[in-house]
């Protein structure tokens, strides 16, 4: 078992196997006959893990660039159904100091190999890259907002923001969890790309409106084109303890025209079939009808994540504290949605993707001498913090949290290249 792939430095062992890594490859390009192509796979993969071996310097190892990206690249052509080639891919690109290319392995990575032993850590890392990638996007938006022009928005581009709610104050989180049902059902259509759960709350955010604002239509319009989406959902949720109602609006971006409207009540106990027929209701706005839709992604939108009311209500505030970088209390939430609902799918999937307990802010003490209050943003924190304690900057929760995950990365064992070439 070794921990990274070739070595930085010029060990003599590190230039020997590479050496030899151009000559194999070479070999392997004067193969034709199409009988010796499984031979020729497996075999290089048992040279590479040869090669990975060998190429382990004395201490910590560190990742070269072009060599090994190019004897990576070459084995992803050869077997890309073996996830260690995207594990280490993505290891290198986060050595190199590049998380977009460590983003798009580490995702390919997952889907490969969900349950492999360092899947909570590469979750972790992919959720902070999100967030730090989304709020990115958020600034640069706002900021250039003058500049955006209507070829810009795309055309097939849906975002759903939170829902206002109307209801028990206690309640008031559940916006955020059922907005993100609706999110993840339309998700399941290939016709139509939804903007990620992150990237909207990041952008409400940075036109002050992530935690307490109001949206409306004139709201609702601005961030559709700050996010570049041709339709945007809003809509309102009236919670009186024994009914709920939804009431969502679809509007088109471009001319700020209201496209329709859904409205679906019931009892509290159906809020889930609800929910469901309001999925339906925007699809057939938009053009999509039910009758027309697959069974297979039929069967995927209708799936109902939960029956748990104290479960959705757990998980919401999960995402409510993960959106305020308060990650402990965030993995406190998500297990208690699992608590109450074991088969609650999308809390499990926050539980294993959330960073955890990470940096002082979720240290009680701290909370009290900086005054947090329950509506701060991750970003009110860290101006409460900086005044606090009259110094430099310090880094947002989510900075932190990405320092640690990267820091487990490169301490960890990695893992090998599976048994079976």
């Amino acid at each position: 078992m070794c921990n990274f792939f070739l070595t930085a430095d010029n060990t003599e062992d590190s230039q020997r196997a590479q050496s030899f890594a151009q000559q194999f490859l070479s070999c392997i390009c004067a193969f034709s006959a199409a009988s010796a192509v499984k031979i020729v796979h497996g075999v290089l993969f048992c040279f590479l893990f040869f090669v990975m071996s060998v190429a382990t310097a004395q201490g910590q190892p560190h990742l070269t660039g072009t060599e090994s990206e190019h004897l990576l690249r070459e084995a992803k052509k050869l077997r890309p159904d073996n996830y260690a080639v995207f594990y280490y891919l993505g290891l290198m690109y986060l050595k190199q100091g590049n998380p977009d290319k460590a983003m798009a392995e580490w995702e390919s990575y997952l889907k490969i190999a969900p349950d492999d032993s360092k899947s909570a850590t590469v979750r972790e890392q992919l959720t902070v890259f999100r967030i730090n990638q989304a709020k990115e996007y958020a600034r640069e938006a706002v900021n250039g907002e003058s500049q955006i022009s209507e070829d810009q928005i795309r055309k097939h581009t849906l975002a759903v923001l939170n829902f206002n709610y109307s209801g028990p104050p206690a309640y008031n989180v559940l916006s955020k969890g059922i907005t993100a049902m609706i999110i993840t059902d339309l998700a399941n259509i290939p016709q139509i790309h939804v903007v990620e759960r992150v990237k909207m709350q990041a952008l409400l955010e940075e036109i002050r409106l992530g935690q307490t604002g109001i949206i409306n239509e004139e709201t609702a319009v601005r961030a559709g084109k700050l996010l570049l989406a041709r339709h945007i959902v809003r809509g309102e949720i009236s919670d009186s303890e024994t009914r709920f109602e939804i009431y969502s609006v679809v509007t088109e971006t471009l001319e700020a025209r209201d496209l329709g409207n859904i409205q679906v009540d019931g009892p509290r106990n159906s809020l889930f079939r609800i929910e469901k027929k309001v999925v339906y209701g925007i699809l057939e706005v938009l053009g999509i009808k039910e009758e027309d839709i697959i069974p297979e992604i039929k069967k995927a939108i209708e799936k109902i994540h939960t029956r748990s009311f104290e479960a959705l209500l757990s998980y919401s505030l999960g995402l409510d504290y993960q959106d305020r970088g308060m990650f402990a209390e965030a993995g406190e939430a998500f297990e208690g949605a699992l608590n109450s609902d074991p088969e609650f799918d999308m809390a499990e999937e926050a539980l294993i993707s959330n960073p955890g307990s990470m940096g002082i802010y979720n240290d009680a003490r701290w909370t009290e001498a900086a005054n947090f209050s329950d509506e701060d943003s991750g970003s009110q924190r860290v101006e409460k913090s900086e005044e606090l304690y009259e110094l430099k900057p310090v880094t947002s929760p989510v900075d932190d949290a990405q320092n640690r995950t990267t820091q487990r990365l490169m301490e960890e064992e990695a893992p090998p290249f599976p048994g079976k070439p």
